[in-house]
């Protein structure tokens, strides 16, 4: 799994994403590539002390509080302890949802009332939540406290169990309950060994139990999903698969999560798709993997990635939230016309103060009368032109849904194209060749382009707000700004001019040059466009100097 440079700083992974599905598929503990999923299954014995020692206090249990993993809410739930927990009063915690998509777990915790089950999220490692739970526990157990008053019995303490699968966060609930460390704790799962009995204030004692899974699970995608929130022991799992399933879920369903975190290019993703790989199904998310790697350093002897390194820190940045706030299952509750109209209102109002905050720079230099932002597309493919994008925007302009083009579909690049191009007071484009890149280097090309941009505005800015750079020759006042096309509406604005401009100029050069997949991959360096060059060569639109080690 060697790689190489070329003096763009491009990568050639020709043989890299092969090579590794070829390992796994070789490996004796690697079932997916062989059979689809691989086989999930904990069952430590400890475990099985557990489950007899919880059947033998459940009859001195009033009350069965059930914390699960807000991400996995029915997964992390151990069908035993519905069995177990019969005839006694139920709650369930969502925790640690901070971690989860807030809008699902909301639908749960409707799931779970609509079964008549008393539900809560929280996040006990900050006590958000934990405040409310002895309120529901006293809901919970009214009925219990209304026969002991009949009976004469006044405040008779409460007994709850508490029950859950490994590393779902019972000791830390505890501990964050009782305000203080009554609980062992640990971010891995059976750290909690034995019954510990806890009082909690006057009213009630919770025993604490040892994390219980089922010895199989009928259902693999259960136990993919317990194994990405590290509720099985990340020692007897293959990490790197694991890490592929991981990605492949939130590519699927959170795709700005993982693109914006490891500052993919989205296109290029998409591009990636190689339906010639032993599972084209992970294609992509090799393709990711191996971007990461190369963000994160994770590089061995020899220039070859290092793929069990990258796992553990996608792994790590998933379990950790650092990829965002992800649930791994949903419920399936339509929605009512009431919830849908307010959940478009509250996109909408989200949507009204991202764009605002996109005006920062527009708002801090409004005193110039011309704020013009500047960015380019094309820099990184083989072939085919640089272009840059001038946008000069009215001073009140907050068109919805402007964002970096590379975090935007083709259809909504394509649709707030002619947005821009109609509410704009000026737009300029610059173009240069793959010619003119190969004589003076890409980063003089850009200039070039950009001074073209800026020459063919009708009118004269006052003020240039540039996605990073600083362009030389230029007698106007520039102010750079890192990742501009994510935080300036102008720049934005001109990068999807420039992306859009330059995508309809590949799809021509597509009809020209057919064999090369130009419509698909507008010329990034993707396996199919680099078998193309090995079977056919270049042509008129490759840049030279970018492909020497691909001919």
């Amino acid at each position: 799994m060697q790689k190489s440079r070329n003096n763009n700083g491009s990568t050639n992974k020709k043989s890299i994403g092969k090579n590794y599905q070829k390992e796994q598929q070789n490996s004796k503990d690697c079932n997916t590539a062989k059979a689809g999923k691989s086989s999930f299954n904990w069952y430590p014995g400890h475990m099985t002390k557990a489950k007899r020692m919880m059947e033998e206090n459940i009859r001195l249990i009033d009350l069965v509080i059930e914390i699960v993993d807000a991400r996995v809410p029915m997964s992390s739930r151990n069908p035993d302890i519905d069995k177990l927990a019969s005839n006694k009063a139920r709650i369930i915690l969502l925790n640690k949802a901070d971690l989860a998509d807030d809008y699902v777990t909301n639908k749960w915790i409707a799931y779970f009332n609509s079964k008549n089950i008393y539900c809560l999220k929280l996040n006990s490692r900050d006590n958000s939540g934990v405040k409310q739970v002895n309120n529901l526990i006293q809901t919970a157990c009214a009925d219990k406290i209304e026969r002991d008053k009949s009976r004469g019995i006044m405040n008779r303490t409460i007994k709850a169990m508490v029950v859950g699968i490994p590393n779902v966060g019972k000791s830390t609930f505890i501990n964050s309950f009782a305000g203080k460390a009554s609980a062992k704790t640990g971010n891995k799962p059976g750290v909690t060994k034995g019954k510990q009995w806890i009082k909690l204030g006057k009213n009630v004692e919770m025993l604490d139990t040892p994390g219980i899974l089922w010895p199989r699970f009928e259902n693999q995608d259960v136990g993919m999903r317990l194994a990405m929130i590290g509720s099985i022991n990340d020692n007897i799992l293959n990490i790197e698969e694991l890490a592929i399933d991981t990605i492949n879920y939130v590519y699927n369903n959170y795709p700005d999560n993982i693109i914006e975190r490891y500052e993919l290019d989205k296109e290029a993703v998409k591009a990636s798709y190689d339906e010639s790989a032993i599972n084209p199904d992970n294609s992509i998310a090799l393709y990711i993997m191996e971007q990461a790697a190369l963000k994160r350093g994770c590089i061995k002897k020899g220039n070859a990635i290092d793929y069990e390194k990258t796992a553990n820190i996608i792994l790590d940045d998933f379990r950790s939230g650092r990829l965002g706030r992800i649930t791994l299952e949903g419920v399936k509750i339509m929605p009512t016309a009431k919830e849908r109209e307010e959940k478009k209102a509250l996109k909408l109002q989200a949507e009204l103060e991202r764009i605002e905050n996109m005006c920062s720079y527009e708002k801090e230099y409004a005193g110039y009368t011309y704020i013009c932002g500047i960015d380019e597309a094309g820099r990184g493919p083989f072939a085919g032109p640089v272009v840059a994008g001038a946008v000069v925007l009215p001073k009140d302009s907050r068109i919805l849904y402007v964002n970096d083009s590379k975090k935007l579909s083709e259809k909504k690049r394509e649709a707030l194209y002619d947005v821009i191009m109609n509410e704009a007071v000026s737009v300029g484009v610059g173009i240069v060749g793959p010619e003119r890149i190969d004589e003076i280097n890409i980063l003089n090309a850009t200039y070039e382009a950009m001074h073209q941009a800026i020459n063919n505005l009708t009118v004269t800015p006052d003020i240039l707000l540039n996605d990073a750079v600083d362009i030389p020759g230029i007698n106007i006042k520039q102010v750079p700004i890192i990742k501009g096309d994510a935080k300036s509406l102008s720049i934005a604005s001109a990068s999807i001019i420039a992306k859009v401009t330059r995508d309809r100029l590949m799809y021509r050069y597509d009809e020209l040059y057919p064999e090369y997949g130009f419509a698909k991959h507008k010329g990034y360096g993707t396996k199919q466009h680099r078998d193309a060059l090995a079977e056919y060569g270049a042509c008129p639109i490759h840049r030279k100097t970018f492909i020497k080690n691909y001919i």
